[in-house]
Parts: structure tokens; sequence; C-alpha cells
């Protein structure tokens, strides 16, 4: 074998390997998505404070947000009442949603985040979670395909189109709409 080391990036080959790992990688996320979307999973159901969660929830990507250049505003109802949920399907929601917030704002802005209570039918306490971003939005022909599987408006390689029809089954699934 040669001992000549090629200066980075010098050999011809190193793009098309590098293009083949990106492809695999999306390709493993799309694969991790589609089993997400297909499997139920049990639930493991706690009393959640919402807006704790979504602290924390931010709290993960917090970096991938202020890379972003993306401000959070927070305004969280203390009289919001504690819900039944799966802690960690709760959080996909709203990872899913940070993302895609701050995906629509590529050269920043802000994301307000709102929690709010609200009296249910039947008398019973709920909570409405508001997500608003600064972003470009969605495109009013969008918006009736924005929760159907594999449906997206991202750029070809960035999303799967299951990201949204994946929370809304999860909010379904909590009772929620």
């Amino acid at each position: 074998p040669s001992r000549h080391l090629h200066a980075a990036g010098a050999d011809p080959r190193r793009r098309a390997l590098e293009v083949i790992q990106q492809e695999a990688k999306r390709m493993a996320d799309l694969v991790s998505n589609l089993l997400q979307f297909s499997r139920r999973g049990a639930d493991a159901r706690s009393t959640v404070n919402v807006g704790e969660e979504l602290t924390k929830t931010t709290e993960l990507i917090d970096h991938h947000l202020r890379k972003r250049e993306v401000r959070i505003a927070q305004d969280f109802d203390p009289q919001a009442p504690m819900i039944a949920a799966d802690r960690q399907k709760l959080r996909q929601v709203f990872l899913n949603l940070l993302t895609n917030a701050a995906d629509a704002m590529p050269r920043g802005g802000e994301l307000r985040l709102k929690v709010s209570a609200i009296t249910l039918e039947n008398d019973r306490p709920g909570v409405v979670i508001e997500f608003t971003d600064t972003g470009h939005g969605i495109a009013p022909e969008h918006l009736p395909n924005v929760f159907e599987p594999f449906f997206t408006t991202k750029e070809e390689g960035k999303g799967t189109g299951l990201g949204l029809a994946i929370c809304r089954r999860i909010v379904q699934e909590h009772g929620g709409r």
C-alpha cells in the first residue's frame, strides 16, 4: 500500500463518499421515522406540567436554536392544569414543532411558546399549547395537507413528511386536537 498522504479533500473519491454517508444517514432517519409512525408503543402516562416539559424540551435543542438565532418568548399561564400524558411522546411532539419552527426561520427570528388554561366540554379543565414563529409560514394551499404522512414543503433530503403526522397521532392518542 502507498504511504503517500493526500491533502484533505484532495482525493476525488472523498466527495462521493461524503454524499453516500449523508444519504445513508438520511435513509436511516427515514426508516426510524417510519418505524415510529407505524409503532403504537405502550403509553407511560404520568401527571405532567406542560410548561415545565416545554421548557425542558427547549433546553434540549437550545444550541440548535441559538445557532439559528432563534429567540424564545414564553407565556405560560400559572393556572394551566397538569395533564395526564406520556412524557416522552409529549416531548417528541414539542421537539418536532420546535425544530420545524427553527427550520422556518433560517435567518433567525422569534418563537413564542404559549400555554393557556381552558375549560373543555363537560366543564373539564384543559390546556392549549401554541407555537408561533416569525418564519416564512405555510402557503395556504398546503395547509390542508400538512398532517398527511409523507407530505413536506422542505427541500429534497431535508424532511420525511412524517413529523407532523406523528405529532397529530400522539396528540389524538392523548385525547387532544
